[in-house]
């Protein structure tokens, strides 16, 4: 099998992702989004219909991990210039861990829970010099 993403592909996403960027925002847990000093990076989401070369890669990704595409969230295009960062965080929402006001948003916005993030998939679409990605949990 070739790669997930062609050289030619990532530099379409790059392309297509560039018209569309803008400042990151995270979860202000009152049932919207706001920008953060956590986050300072920039992001762009595009759908399967944005570019043929946004379709490939999800279908692809799809066919490899055997799930239908009408489960995917759209794909996020991450830019993060030098001194840009997003603080450590999880890709989903602890549902046990708000309680009142703010439980009641997060259970909203994920359907109790049925359209939480359940993966990420990561891919660099450049030779990423300085980039650092963990997962300490």
């Amino acid at each position: 099998p070739g790669p997930l993403v062609s050289p030619e592909e990532a530099a379409a996403i790059r392309e297509a992702a560039s018209k569309e960027l803008e400042p990151s925002v995270v979860d202000d847990y009152q049932g919207g989004d706001k920008v953060s000093h956590l986050r300072t990076n920039s992001v762009a989401w595009l759908w399967s219909h944005d570019h043929p070369a946004v379709d490939a890669v999800l279908r692809r990704l799809s066919k490899m991990i055997n799930l239908p595409l009408a489960h995917f969230e759209q794909l996020q295009v991450v830019r993060y210039e030098s001194g840009q960062r997003y603080q450590q965080h999880q890709d989903y929402f602890n549902l046990s861990a708000y309680v009142g006001e703010q439980a009641k948003q997060i259970r909203k916005r994920t359907r109790n829970g049925n359209t939480n993030r359940v993966g990420t998939f990561i891919v660099y679409l450049n030779d990423a010099q300085e980039s650092m990605t963990n997962f300490p949990f």
